[in-house]
């Protein structure tokens, strides 16, 4: 017969292990147990920093376990415990102390410690599954200003774009934006300078495996219920506030979806996809799902973007002559892609060089 674990059992467990990393983390637990310290906050940095410079004044470290990819250090305050892992691009925190309101504000003091988020980027929460768990880690990304960057769509593309980056809440609107358009129009440029336009009312979550999202309705629930930030989410004292904040769900280059063959060729996929747009699944969340895929129009699933569905259907398109000219400041005689402007120009290097015919560029952008 099974029986819980005591504080003794925690304690001689560590002679067993063979991880140094292992004894560093349960050396919290026996607090955590015998109730000398049973309020945990939990939480990830994202960034590199030294586990050393997170801890607050006053801080003594007790344990340090340092290997080729992580530090792992265990401290005390008098009346709380603080276990921090640090890794090359993000931190892990674990905060023991004798009150909720202790942890909380131990909590918020390392959070203040954390490196500072440059402008230049945006935050996006990646999704993945893996076997039976939902795995999602914040990332800071590079994000380009839309300022700087509008020069580089032709005026059509450009006009759509101008519309949504201004755009706040669009309650009452569709929640679908399709894009779409050849490898290299800059789609994926694009999307990281809408996640920092965006940022002060949406939280981007970018979805790593879309195969399997859209397959699995536990996915979908899982990304869409959990609070899109740790700030919004569920305290001893507050109740959460999840739809306080957007979300845009990222799926890229999910043309097995959208094609008009998209029923025969992936299943309930796309019955799934289109009710988290405007379905019961996406009754009362406060979404916004951004696909993008290099199909042609003509060949996007009908339903896809009837009337009311789409909040934007927008072609990311080649340049003209015309405008390739203007943009290029050189004479050009063909339609060519934004990476075919920028590898003209000289802004896209080629290591070696090869005697086989050159493709259209296809690399994110």
């Amino acid at each position: 017969m099974s029986r819980a674990t005591s504080p003794v059992d925690a304690v001689t467990t560590v002679d067993r292990l063979t991880s140094a990393q292992d004894i560093v983390e349960l050396a919290q637990i026996p607090a955590q147990l015998d109730g000398t310290k049973p309020y945990v906050w939990l939480f990830t940095i994202d960034g590199a920093c030294a586990a050393a410079d997170l801890l607050p004044t006053g801080a003594t470290i007790e344990r340090c376990v340092t290997t080729d990819t992580s530090v792992s250090l265990l401290a005390h305050l008098d009346d709380a415990t603080i276990h921090v892992r640090t890794f090359p691009r993000f931190a892990t925190v674990r905060v023991a102390a004798v009150s909720h309101d202790r942890a909380d504000r131990v909590a918020a003091d390392m959070r203040m410690r954390s490196p500072e988020v440059p402008s230049d980027t945006a935050t996006v929460r990646v999704w993945h599954r893996k076997d039976t768990s939902f795995i999602s880690a914040d990332r800071c990304i590079e994000a380009p200003s839309w300022a700087d960057i509008a020069p580089n769509y032709p005026p059509p593309v450009r006009r759509g774009l101008d519309a949504l980056h201004s755009l706040s809440r669009p309650a009452g609107m569709g929640k679908l934006l399709l894009w779409h358009g050849p490898p290299g129009t800059g789609k994926t440029t694009a999307l990281r300078s809408l996640m920092r336009s965006w940022a002060a009312w949406c939280q981007s979550q970018y979805i790593a495996d879309p195969e399997r999202f859209f397959g699995e309705p536990a996915y979908i629930a899982q990304v869409l219920t959990r609070a899109p930030v740790a700030t919004v989410g569920p305290t001893l004292t507050r109740a959460g506030q999840p739809e306080a904040i957007w979300r845009l769900v990222i799926a890229e280059d999910t043309d097995e979806y959208l094609r008009a063959s998209a029923r025969h060729d992936a299943g309930a996929a796309l019955g799934r996809l289109l009710n988290l747009a405007d379905g019961i699944l996406g009754q009362g969340l406060n979404i916004v799902v951004l696909l993008t895929t290099n199909e042609p129009v003509s060949r996007l699933h009908p339903a896809l973007i009837r009337p009311g569905r789409c909040l934007a259907e927008l072609e990311f398109a080649s340049f003209d002559p015309t405008q390739a000219s203007a943009w290029l400041d050189a004479v050009v005689d063909t339609p060519m892609t934004l990476a075919e402007l920028l590898e003209r120009r000289g802004d896209l290097a080629t290591l070696g060089t090869s005697s086989r015919p050159v493709p259209s560029p296809g690399q994110y952008l």
